[in-house]
This record gives C-alpha cells, sequence and structure tokens, in this order.
C-alpha cells in the first residue's frame, strides 16, 4: 500500500496526502517491529508488540505537530488554534502510552497481563471509533 501511494504521489502530485504517506510509513515500520519480534520471540510478543506500536505512535504525533507549527510560522493561520490543540493532544496521548508501555512492571503477574491485553483493546476499539467518526465527518464535506 505505501509504495502505491507513493507511486500514486510521484505520478499525481497531491493525489496522496503527507500525513496519508507518513501514516503508511509508520505502519510498514510496526509491521517491520513486528517481523522481527515474531523471529525473536515466537509466543508471547504481545508487549514488544504494543511498545513499538507506541513508540511509532508518538514519534508520528510529534512530526504532525511540528509540521503544523512550521506551516503556522511559514504562514501565519495556515492551521487553525483548533487542529494545533487536536494534535497536541495527539501527541500528550500518544506520550502518555509510550510511558505505559515503557515500564514492563505489568507483566509481574497472569493477571496484570490480562488487564495489559484488555486495555489494548480497548485502546484500538477507541481509535476504531476515532477514525470512524471522523471518516463521517469527512465524507460530509
Amino acid at each position: 500500500n505505501l509504495a502505491k501511494a507513493e507511486d500514486l504521489a510521484g505520478t499525481i502530485p497531491g493525489q496522496v496526502s503527507e500525513p496519508e504517506l507518513a501514516g503508511l510509513r509508520r505502519r510498514v515500520g510496526i509491521l517491520e517491529r513486528h517481523v522481527q519480534a515474531t523471529r525473536d520471540r515466537p509466543h508471547d510478543n504481545g508487549f514488544l508488540l504494543a511498545r513499538a506500536a507506541a513508540d511509532a505512535s508518538a514519534e508520528q504525533a510529534k512530526v504532525e505537530l511540528e509540521a503544523a507549527r512550521g506551516a503556522n510560522q511559514r504562514v501565519a493561520g495556515t492551521v487553525s488554534p483548533k487542529s494545533l490543540r487536536q494534535l497536541e493532544a495527539a501527541l500528550e496521548l500518544a506520550e502518555v502510552r509510550r510511558s505505559i508501555w515503557a515500564d514492563p512492571s505489568f507483566l509481574d503477574s497472569p493477571l496484570q497481563v490480562m488487564q495489559m491485553q484488555i486495555d489494548q483493546l480497548t485502546d484500538e476499539v477507541f481509535e476504531l471509533i476515532l477514525r470512524t467518526d471522523a471518516r463521517v465527518l469527512h465524507d460530509r464535506r
């Protein structure tokens, strides 16, 4: 999908936005980490995968916020204050998630591992809800 998007962006500029390309690149990075984690630890690698995803999400959120701030420095008002606040909140959430995964102490007992898995699923469902809500708003434009 990344290669297709890059080809399209190269053929028809503006057809694929930079945030879309960045998201695809982030997904490829997560998948590469997933492959390596699975090779290194074929079973019970959920922690490694979640940590890799949290790291990638935090880095992506930081890049997106910096890009928006840079755009506003070049041309004031390019990115609205509401959009900036949304990007700041996304980075804050990503950093909190990253800090949670940086401390593997919750792997000390099977019950804590199960809670971690429930938290992971909750985060994924929440992200899907946000994407679905955003798609509805985007489709109305």
